[in-house]
């Protein structure tokens, strides 16, 4: 296994191989450089040799940096093989191997998990030259790579002194990984004389002042962050800072004493907030963000997601604007929505009055609940809370227009002595088969909203989700007291919202619609939010389906005991007119 580093500038050639054989010194492995060569067909591996430094400026300044290096060392591996130099413990073997493709940065976010690597450096997403758009390789590369990965701003010191390292952490960081790189880092170079020196390493742990126990619960959470590092407690300077800023801790330091500040985050915006915020301070050292390798859950989930993604069409960018054109407008409650949620709801109430199917079936193509249901399915998967907020808002507010139409019309049945209809009753509670249509519908509501040209099955949508006849049948079955089926009808009401919204989001996320990233600090846990909001929708729907479970044991069971009570009422009829026949002698 290799510490691996992606060289695609003239001017990350010097920090980034530094800080691999840093890395690799302290950790005892050897160094792979990966470069860049631009070339039409299939991506492909190919070894770099020093012959080929004259043909490439990123070529020459590599090998140029290798051999700045002391040869006791450092050794290329080329000169191994050619047994020109031979290898040892001591020694830290580099291997330069060029990605040929004609993206290579965008190639090597798929090829990097063929590499045999334990870590990756890359550089900063802030250090990078070039434009947004080109430079997205730096985040996707920090967030998919399936090794551990270190994105680095800056470079180490030019001797081989022992790094003093500071490391920051708060509760939304992964810092016992840190912690432990930034231990092994602050140990000496073995270019250096005295093997045995070390560098100091402090832990930086930032609390919201939010109670006075908070320096107690900071104090705390410092020690469980270097127990759970593995590292020796004593070598590790424990400090805490109360506020809400990463920045803020690190820029009432000392500056001066570090060499690195290091953070263990997957949260590229927080790297970008910190090396925006340090990197005008002339103290300012440099500065690496570390996250551990994927684990095999999230690896798994991340290949399921390609395979979906590989079959399913995506959405291009213009289609994604005209999605978003067309939700949030239409999911937020305002007048048009509150006169079709109030004409549907009294269609629907007297066409459950009348006992009628085809009024009921008109009322659900008039009710415009579909479209917030689906904005909210859309913004569990894109992190969008302004627009969840809208449609949450026209939910609750259309579902209590139309309980109270309901309750209305459910008055009028009580004056005029009607009873319970066929209709209504028919929505007393939600079975199996309704969970399906409720899944199934939200697919289909998703994916017809999603694709030009498909308006038309919207309305086909509406028909099978049948959200308002059962907030009708509640608010009617409220008025005339019959309390059972006004509960059974607003959890038949809950279930194809939970499952609407649940099928809406499998389909925008299989469609290719991701967590955005907001440049509003305000909103910084927006990925955090929709994880919450996604886990109570999978929560509340397995209770829903945990609860049916159980009521639809004891009907089956009833039915069951009906059927053997009717069987043997059956038999003793039977047996009763046999007896009671007069005897015939047909001799």
């Amino acid at each position: 296994m290799s510490i691996a580093v992606y060289i695609n500038e003239t001017s990350h050639v010097t920090p980034l191989i530094r800080w691999a054989v840093r890395a690799a010194t302290s950790d005892r492995q050897d160094v792979l450089v990966i470069v860049p060569r631009r070339q039409k067909g299939s991506p492909k591996w190919d070894p770099l040799e020093k012959s080929e430094a004259d043909d490439n400026e990123i070529f020459r300044a590599v090998f140029d940096q290798i051999a700045s290096f002391d040869s006791e060392h450092v050794v290329l591996r080329e000169e191994v093989s050619e047994n020109l130099e031979s290898s040892s413990m001591d020694r830290i073997v580099i291997e330069t191997r060029e990605l040929i493709a004609p993206n290579p940065s965008e190639a090597l976010v798929d090829e990097v998990a063929t590499l045999e690597i334990s870590r990756l450096i890359i550089p900063s997403v802030t250090l990078t030259s070039e434009s947004a758009a080109d430079s997205s390789w730096t985040q996707r590369l920090f967030q998919q790579a399936p090794c551990e990965v270190m994105m680095v701003w800056g470079s180490p010191p030019k001797d081989h002194k022992p790094l003093d390292v500071l490391i920051v952490a708060d509760a939304d960081t992964e810092s016992p990984l840190a912690v432990r790189r930034g231990c092994q880092l602050s140990r000496a170079c073995a270019e250096k004389d005295d093997e045995t020196a070390e560098g100091e390493t402090r832990l930086l742990y930032v609390q919201p002042d939010s109670d006075e126990v908070a320096p107690q619960l900071a104090e705390r959470r410092t020690n469980s962050i270097v127990s759970h590092s593995g590292s020796d407690r004593s070598k590790v300077t424990r400090e805490t800072f109360l506020g809400s800023s990463i920045a803020d801790a690190v820029k009432e330091r000392e500056l001066g004493q570090s060499n690195l500040v290091m953070i263990g985050t997957r949260n590229v915006k927080k790297i970008r907030s910190l090396v925006q915020a340090l990197q005008g301070d002339e103290r300012c050292p440099s500065i690496a963000a570390i996250r551990p390798k994927v684990s095999m859950g999230r690896k798994v989930l991340r290949e399921f997601q390609a395979k979906i993604r590989s079959i399913v069409p995506q959405l291009d960018r213009e289609e994604r604007i005209s999605l978003v054109e067309k939700l949030e407008p239409s999911s937020k409650f305002n007048f048009d929505f509150c006169a079709l949620i109030s004409l549907s709801t009294l269609i629907a109430a007297l066409g459950l009055w009348d006992d009628s199917a085809a009024v009921v079936i008109g009322a659900m193509l008039v009710a415009p609940l579909m479209t917030p249901l689906v904005g909210i399915g859309f913004s569990l998967i894109q992190g969008n809370f302004d627009l969840i907020t809208k449609a949450r808002h026209a939910v609750l507010t259309g579902f209590a227009n139309a309980f109270v139409i309901g309750v209305f019309v459910g008055l009028f049945m009580l004056l005029w002595g009607s009873e319970t209809s066929q209709q209504m009753a028919a929505r007393d509670a939600p079975s199996f088969l309704d969970l399906f249509v409720a899944f199934a519908s939200g697919i289909a509501g998703a994916y017809a909203t999603g694709r030009k040209g498909l308006n038309g099955a919207i309305p086909g949508v509406a028909i099978a989700a049948a959200l308002v006849p059962p907030i009708a049948t509640s608010g009617m079955a409220f008025a005339i007291g019959n309390w059972v089926l006004c509960g059974g009808a607003l959890l038949l009401f809950l279930t194809n919202i939970v499952f609407i919204v649940l099928g809406t989001a499998l389909v925008f996320w299989a469609i290719g619609i991701d967590t955005r990233v907001t440049k509003d600090k305000s909103k910084t846990k927006t990925a955090k939010w929709t994880r919450y909001w996604f886990a109570a929708f999978v929560v509340v729907s397995l209770l829903i389906a945990t609860g049916m479970t159980i009521t639809a044991m004891t009907p089956d069971q009833k039915k069951d005991e009906d059927k053997q009570e009717q069987t043997q009422d059956k038999e003793t009829e039977v047996s009763f007119q046999i007896g009671s026949q007069p005897f015939i002698d047909h001799a």
